[in-house]
């Protein structure tokens, strides 16, 4: 986990958080690009180990190009929509956690379908380790991100409810 997220996790929930997460599951999950003045997602991938993208922004045929001249210009301008587009090897998997919740996060079929029992603790790990990461993209208050990743991390995967484990 880098050093730089570190600050965000409470202190007892950081010990137990360090055992769990491992390179197989990590790498950036979002990847954006400027558009306006704001951050938009480009790109989101998989976090089981083969970082596939599973959705990505894409232009919206259905809509076309459209085109408008401002009046009294020789300027054409033109606006294409773009959607987030979602890949034939999207899937998500739904962690079933000790206190009874439960939590939802993506991944590629191809890289459920692998996911064994012992991978479950480090592919949560790594979502948490990609949600401080987004907050920190967003410049989301310190105060919030912690609040959350200490009950999250306060909590163990004991399964999960849909899918195939091998």
């Amino acid at each position: 986990m880098p050093d730089k997220h570190l600050k965000r996790m409470p202190e007892a929930a950081l010990n137990r958080f360090k055992g769990r997460s491992n390179k197989k599951h990590t790498g950036k999950v979002r990847e954006y690009e400027r558009w306006n003045k704001h951050k938009i997602v480009k790109t989101i991938r998989c976090m089981g180990g083969c970082g596939d993208a599973l959705q990505s922004l894409i232009p919206n045929a259905d809509l076309g190009v459209k085109q408008r001249r401002p009046e009294g210009t020789n300027i054409i301008i033109q606006e294409i929509v773009y959607v987030l587009a979602t890949s034939n090897s999207y899937d998500t998997i739904h962690f079933q956690m000790d206190d009874g919740s439960s939590h939802l996060m993506p991944i590629c079929k191809k890289c459920k379908v692998n996911l064994e029992a012992d991978d479950l603790e480090s592919f949560y790990a790594a979502g948490l380790e990609a949600y401080a990461a987004e907050d920190e993209e967003h410049n989301v208050p310190n105060d919030l991100t912690y609040r959350f990743l200490k009950l999250m991390a306060g909590k163990n995967v004991v399964g999960i409810l849909e899918g195939v484990l091998v």
